[in-house]
């Protein structure tokens, strides 16, 4: 059975003024919110034979195997918060989702065309239109954060809009900032031809859609060695949830011809 975390959310709902006097009057809820948490592993091994082989190089193979174990597991709790948010996006989220085809924008997904300046033209004027649905349907703030792949990341770097600061080891990372609007995150194997577009706020991040809660810190466990292949194997361990509780804080933005 997985564990459960329990967390408290305060739930505003928009006052409104009464019709006979100047009174206002705001309802103010608290939610508990329950999230279950689930365990995340890695194992990661070193043949004795390279571990002596390193250590004649001055390489602490060992503790190289336990940051790359270590990062590795970063990334992949990355991803599954990502994931969650684009299915609620996909899913659930009644923010309008726009196309621009040289016409009026209609509620369906975003369509971009080809060549790196016609890309960030066409780019901004439905992400904007989304950003501002995005406040609209969730009372929260305007769309204010990007996630996408190598392919659209690649195109906006070369209309000079973004400089797109290198990841360098990490395979997720903020890259830049859009227009002064967007900070535009990048994870290398996002889905091609896809952007999330979501609201985070700017001085508590705790003003979201959904929440990322930690259960317990990353736990490394003490090297096991294996006699039958004289192999040393690595564990990283941790527990974490991730719930999504307000869909309408993001939205899909779909880009064709890159």
């Amino acid at each position: 059975m997985p564990a459960s975390a329990e967390l408290y959310l305060d739930i505003n709902v928009p006052f409104e003024m009464e019709n006979t006097t100047l009174t206002t009057g705001i309802e103010f809820n608290i939610t508990q919110l329950p999230i279950h948490a689930e365990a995340k592993q890695l194992i990661a091994s070193i043949t004795l034979e390279s571990l002596l082989a390193g250590q004649k190089m001055g390489i602490e193979g060992d503790a190289e195997l336990v940051d790359i174990n270590t990062a590795m597991i970063t990334v992949e709790m990355d991803r599954w918060v990502i994931q969650a948010l684009r299915y609620a996006a996909w899913k659930e989220s009644t923010v309008t989702k726009v196309t621009l085809d040289g016409g009026a924008p209609t509620a369906t997904p975003v369509t971009i065309y080809t060549g790196a300046e016609g890309f960030y033209s066409h780019l901004l004027r439905p992400l904007t239109m989304q950003r501002n649905d995005i406040l609209a349907k969730s009372f929260r703030g305007r769309g204010n954060f990007l996630v996408m792949g190598l392919d659209s990341l690649g195109v906006l770097e070369m209309t000079g809009k973004i400089k797109g600061i290198d990841l360098e080891e990490q395979q997720i990372g903020e890259v830049g900032i859009l227009d002064n609007k967007w900070k535009v995150f990048c994870d290398v194997i996002y889905k091609p031809g896809e952007i999330l577009h979501g609201y985070r706020g700017k001085t508590n991040e705790l003003n979201a859609g959904g929440v990322f809660a930690p259960f317990i810190p990353v736990m490394l466990t003490p090297p096991d060695f294996r006699s039958s292949d004289f192999t040393f194997n690595y564990g990283v361990f941790t527990m974490a949830g991730v719930k999504v509780y307000d869909p309408t804080c993001y939205g899909i933005a779909r880009v064709t011809g890159i």
